[in-house]
């Protein structure tokens, strides 16, 4: 019987992988990371991998495969918590006008790193919120960095999506 529950468990969390799972970004956990080492300024360059979305919402244009942006990142490491701050970017969507990206959530004594943010923009003709899940890993001790961004973006037209970033970041 428990081997049942386990796999009714085991499958209920499979048929729940995908859109219909919302990742709280808001509050993400500490890592147990010591120190300061990771904090910096860094290149950053991200690419376009997949998208699920429309190559345009109520008349804004959305990010599709192979798009790319470079920017400064800044991080800020405080034992196990870990914050990334995108300067303002006019190519990248969610970095425009004056608009910075910023994530924060936890680092792992082994260089991995867990960090997310939610964004909304009210725009004249269209709302829409981007919820931002970023795994990456330390590199080169921690000189670089490197991993993946999900953003889930909702629109108030019932637009429902995702776009998967790759990024890499060299400390400047």
């Amino acid at each position: 019987m428990k081997r049942i529950a386990t796999l009714a468990a085991l499958l209920a969390l499979t048929a729940s992988c995908g859109q219909d799972v919302v990742i709280n970004v808001d509050s993400m956990p500490w890592g147990n990371a010591a120190g300061t080492a990771a904090s910096g300024t860094f290149s950053y360059n991200e690419v376009v991998t997949e998208s699920s979305c429309p190559s345009a919402i109520m008349g804004y244009d959305v990010p599709s495969v192979t798009d790319t942006w470079s920017t400064t990142a800044t991080l800020t490491q405080e034992e196990g918590s870990l914050e990334m701050f995108l300067a303002p970017n006019t190519q990248r969507p969610v970095c425009q006008a004056g608009v910075a990206c910023w994530f924060d959530g936890g680092i792992y004594w082994h260089g991995n790193f867990r960090i997310g943010g939610t964004y909304y923009w009210v725009g004249p003709s269209v709302d829409l919120s981007l919820i931002n899940l970023v795994d990456g890993r330390f590199t080169e001790g921690v000189d670089a960095f490197e991993g993946w961004i999900q953003t889930r973006v909702q629109a108030s037209d019932g637009t429902d999506c995702e776009i998967r970033f790759e990024f890499t970041g060299t400390r400047m």
